[in-house]
């Protein structure tokens, strides 16, 4: 259940109510779009997983193969995320999908027929470069919707810290169903489909 994992996860992290908005803060510092802060960034999709009660790996940190994040969102469903975080153009490049190709083809090696996956990206533009074929239902986080997931999120840490019910699996629920940050919602109300 996600919000139960997310109030464990919140329990066992925040002593109290600065230090978790302390901590959203700071993790939301470093979702941001800078060539220079790439890691960070990467750190920070992944622990943003957990806050949110998601399970999350970096397969391609910790293996050297698979995507830079994968998040369970739940019902055996997964998010294949590749975050080009770095990126300044104002196209997707070839090389950027064939990476995220790359990470669903590792996703359907590992694991089986039975779990499904979005592949994902994050960049500035949900617009291809004219020679670049993205994998079939590309997501993309754009800049746009980036500014809109850390929106949401700062609402649903501030909401569920005022109340004092950060781990309150119940409320933590609410909250994320009220922000579109629950797992049947997340990916289709912050990202949009690939262009050409």
């Amino acid at each position: 259940d996600q919000a139960y994992a997310a109030a464990e996860y919140l329990r066992a992290s925040y002593a109290d109510r600065n230090a978790l908005l302390v901590g959203v803060d700071a993790l939301l510092d470093d979702l941001v779009l800078e060539p220079e802060h790439t890691d960070e960034f990467e750190d920070a999709v992944d622990s943003l997983a957990l806050h949110l009660g998601f399970g999350s790996q970096r397969p391609e940190r910790d293996i050297h193969n698979g995507p830079d994040v994968l998040w369970a969102v739940g019902s055996l469903r997964y998010l294949v995320i590749e975050c080009k975080s770095g990126a300044v153009s104002d196209r997707i490049w070839r090389r950027d999908v064939e990476q995220l190709a790359h990470s669903m083809n590792w996703f359907d090696q590992e694991y089986d027929h039975s779990c499904t996956a979005v592949p994902v990206m994050v960049h500035r533009t949900k617009f291809l470069e004219t020679n670049a074929t993205a994998p079939l239902g590309t997501r993309v986080i754009t800049a746009e919707k980036l500014e809109r997931l850390q929106s949401a999120v700062r609402a649903t840490f501030v909401a569920l810290a005022d109340a004092g019910t950060w781990s309150v699996a119940e409320q933590i629920g609410v909250q994320l169903r009220h922000h579109h940050l629950d797992g049947p919602s997340i990916v289709n109300h912050y990202s949009v489909p690939v262009r050409t």
